[in-house]
């Protein structure tokens, strides 16, 4: 039966498996005909997925005839829990071609593709947790075929943009290209200041903001009067312009030494830095109620939504529960696919 002819396109027997190097010309085939509003070229693909320093996860549905025709997927990232190593991965990009959507009739392509995927990465070898920023309906099937749970509505911390240069206390600020040994030193330093987080080394860094095409970043480092670096920020400009029509620039990372008693300058650092490019604000996210989010709120700044839901399902509920990642995890707007 060609994929041209009047029958039922439905009536294909679809094999449901993970990616094959050369499926992603048919994955962009098909997200571009499910995102019609949007657009994603080859190199994007590949630097999101295909060279993710983690490795690939991304289970597809293909006809018979090669065409790739639902996928579930998931960005994952090395987390730190307390004193282990686990993997996470931010799950994006699920979706099943509107012409295949009454196929495989007793459980349905798109759920049959999600099952399988879990089947693979749902546990603690390779996902301790899955988690993502769903829209409704999103979260509605990943309720049902995931077992989401929400965790909460994410809020940015609004902070005023300034012509005025930040007091430094005899310190500098650096622009850097790209991340290297003193990141690393930076965040071995601060680890432990955290329960949870991404593990924000030069090897993650560089995957997700210097080597990622089509964006640019602003890379800040901060030094005190003795030369120690304590901060470490990744700013994107315009962020969301068009969807909150107003300019504002956010920072993706915050990666600053909480311990500094130079800590608080990263808040004017941002200011400065999103006047510098004309911005109305500067915003960051925190976990409601972390020290970072307590700092900023003794300064004064208020909040505003970014209408996000943050949802998340674990695989280890004894180690990993979800109030853990509610009360523990220190995340960032980098840790989604967001920024």
């Amino acid at each position: 039966m060609s994929e041209t002819d009047s029958s039922d396109p439905t009536d294909q027997v679809i094999d449901i498996r993970s990616y094959r190097p050369g499926d992603e010309s048919e994955i962009l085939a098909v997200w571009h005909r499910v995102f019609t509003w949007a657009h994603r070229s080859i190199d994007e693909w590949n630097w999101e997925f295909r060279d993710n320093p983690e490795g690939v996860h991304v289970f597809v549905g293909v006809t018979p005839f090669g065409r790739v025709v639902s996928q579930f997927t998931g960005i994952p990232r090395l987390m730190k829990v307390g004193s282990e190593t686990r993997q996470f991965a931010e799950i994006v990009d699920s979706l099943s071609d509107p012409d295949f959507r009454a196929g495989l009739k007793k459980l349905g392509l798109f759920a049959t593709t999600v099952h399988r995927y879990v089947e693979h990465f749902g546990n603690v070898q390779h996902e301790t947790v899955m988690y993502g920023l769903p829209t409704q309906e999103a979260f509605r099937l990943g309720q049902k075929l995931c077992g989401y749970v929400h965790i909460d509505h994410l809020e940015a911390v609004v902070v005023p943009s300034s012509q005025t240069s930040p007091d430094l206390r005899g310190g500098c600020l650096e622009r850097w290209t790209s991340f290297g040994a003193e990141a690393d030193s930076l965040w071995n330093r601060i680890a432990p200041q955290h329960d949870v987080t991404v593990v924000k080394d030069s090897r993650y860094l560089n995957w997700r903001y210097v080597s990622r095409p089509g964006v640019t970043y602003r890379i800040v480092a901060l030094r005190d009067s003795n030369g120690l670096l304590y901060a470490i920020l990744v700013l994107r400009d315009r962020w969301l312009e068009a969807e909150r029509k107003r300019h504002q620039t956010a920072a993706a990372e915050w990666i600053v030494d909480r311990s500094h008693p130079d800590a608080g300058v990263t808040f004017d650092v941002l200011q400065a830095l999103a006047g510098e490019d004309g911005a109305e604000r500067g915003v960051v996210v925190f976990r409601r109620d972390n020290a970072d989010w307590r700092a900023a709120c003794d300064r004064g700044f208020t909040t505003d939504p970014v209408d996000f839901r943050f949802v998340a399902r674990t695989y280890d509920a004894e180690s990993v529960p979800i109030s853990r990642l509610a009360m523990g995890w220190d995340l960032a707007l980098g840790d989604f696919d967001v920024i």
